[in-house]
């Protein structure tokens, strides 16, 4: 249910969905209290995943955008945590409140559960193509985050066979000189 143009009023679940006057960006702190979501699914909790932050790093990228980092605790890595234009953080009345542009908003969404994330599809962006090539963009990134870890872990195990494999034809072949016997490898 959109107001005008200038500010829009959206409702989910009987609660209003605000967007920040002037910049449209949705707040995903309202659709995280209308889902009555737990700690664990809050806006900053979704921006510190992998995924989210590489969205986030692709986003500031092709709005031109300088993304503003966390400064890390010790063991910490610093995070993405709002993008001017693109994901905002406020202070209103005591509270933090995080806006994010609508294709932002659909992809928390999603995060929050499968009824929230449809009402966003159809509600929040009225190019659902654009959002469902965004959400396609989030997904494969991290099917190749998963695939690059295994890799890597395919390639520890290779780098830890190699040595053993090499030590064992080695020793193969000093025991054939010493006993003056042929290896097959020769």
């Amino acid at each position: 249910m959109t107001q005008s143009p200038e500010s829009r009023v959206f409702i989910y679940r009987d609660r209003v969905i605000n967007d920040e006057p002037g910049t449209g960006l949705v707040s995903i702190t309202d659709l995280w209290k209308a889902e009555k979501g737990s700690e664990k699914k809050r806006p900053l909790a979704w921006v510190r995943q992998v995924s989210t932050q590489n969205l986030l790093q692709r986003l500031a990228d092709r709005h031109g955008a300088t993304p503003v980092w966390s400064i890390p605790k010790q063991g910490d890595n610093s995070i993405i945590t709002s993008i001017p234009g693109v994901l905002e953080i406020t202070k209103a009345e005591k509270a933090l409140r995080t806006y994010a542009i609508p294709e932002l908003a659909v992809a928390y969404a999603k995060f929050l559960s499968d009824e929230c994330y449809t009402w966003a599809l159809t509600t929040l962006v009225s190019d659902i193509e654009a959002t469902e090539n965004l959400i396609s963009a989030v997904e494969a990134e991290a099917e190749a985050i998963k695939s690059r870890k295994l890799k890597r872990r395919a390639l520890l195990a290779a780098g830890w066979a190699v040595p053993a494999i090499a030590a064992i034809v080695l020793t193969q072949r000093a025991s054939a000189q010493v006993s003056g016997t042929t290896t097959p490898a020769e």
